[in-house]
């Protein structure tokens, strides 16, 4: 008997609707336990959408139909106005914790659930100083939301990670698989992870060129979410008429990352600014400048606009 299952980060956002339904269902197959927990930022905006929240009844009532019980502890994403957005899910008759930590006691241990970083996480960006061997001592185990990666600290200590990709900070390359995944604690306290086959991978490229080599002739709707991240200046400027000519229909629209150094464009172009002081777009802004066939600059205007955004 399953006693425990731990669901980490899923930011709800209308735009992944169809892969969180995906997921979901994935997860109530995985089978029934008597405690579903929820390590907070349930909604992607701290200001949710009609839609996003419809959605989110929709799925929680059933959650506490396959649960005994569903408990969701406090994200940062889950503050709207200093007003608990998740609140709502009491009226389903589900736990809301009120905090960004809940610490249950079993027959085999303690347990943690908290929404943070702590000094070791990989993704520390808010400067958290609190090491996760604090934790371990006093706890059976530890499972922190907050942080879309997993980490394992320990045997005992674990960044959970969200059920889907939220954005490409969480791109390794190569991409190990089976990086999503939701943990199951059994009665007798035994514990296991499960990889979730339903999110959607990221995949990402240097060029057109390597992203129609990895896709062929595949006609079907491509869900995987593109990222082009270009480390030279003459392959983005190659690629961007290529870029709107691509036979394929993407579920989402490829995201562009400029990532060639800005020194290089101002030695290329012959700019007097200063390279520490630019931004991407204001290194193509200048180059822009520099050209003089209006039909030309007006058509690289628009695309460089869109690539930049």
């Amino acid at each position: 008997m399953i006693d425990y299952s731990i669901i980490g980060d899923i930011h709800i956002d209308e735009r992944f609707l169809v892969e969180l339904d995906l997921t979901f269902n994935e997860i109530l197959g995985l089978g029934r336990s008597k405690k579903a927990v929820f390590l907070g930022d349930i909604f992607h905006k701290n200001r949710p959408t009609p839609l996003e929240v419809q959605f989110t009844l929709k799925w929680f009532k059933r959650f506490k139909e396959h649960y005994d019980e569903v408990i969701v502890i406090l994200g940062n994403h889950d503050l709207y106005g200093g007003l608990q957005t998740t609140k709502i899910f009491q009226y389903l008759g589900i736990t809301v914790i009120d905090k960004a930590l809940w610490k249950p006691i079993t027959s085999y241990g303690s347990l943690f659930f908290g929404h943070f970083f702590v000094a070791e996480s990989i993704d520390n960006y808010s400067g958290a100083t609190m090491s996760f061997k604090e934790l371990e001592k006093q706890h059976k185990y530890v499972f922190l939301g907050h942080q879309h990666r997993f980490q394992e600290f320990s045997r005992t200590v674990y960044h959970l990670g969200s059920i889907r990709y939220v954005g490409f900070g969480e791109y390794h390359k190569p991409l190990p698989l089976g990086l999503k995944k939701i943990a199951q604690i059994d009665t007798k306290g035994e514990l296991k992870f499960i990889a979730l086959k339903s999110p959607y991978p990221l995949v990402q490229f240097n060029s057109a060129k390597e992203l129609s080599n990895h896709y062929g002739q595949r006609s079907a709707i491509i869900t995987d979410k593109v990222r082009i991240v270009y480390e030279d200046f003459d392959t983005y400027k190659n690629d961007i008429n290529t870029l709107a000519t691509l036979p394929y229909i993407f579920y989402e629209d490829i995201k562009v990352k400029l990532d060639f150094k800005n020194y290089n464009i101002v030695k290329n172009y012959n700019t007097t600014l200063n390279p520490s002081q630019l931004s991407t777009a204001e290194v193509v802004s200048k180059w822009l400048e520099s050209i003089e066939d209006d039909e030309v600059k007006e058509i690289l205007e628009k695309e460089s606009k869109f690539l930049c955004d």
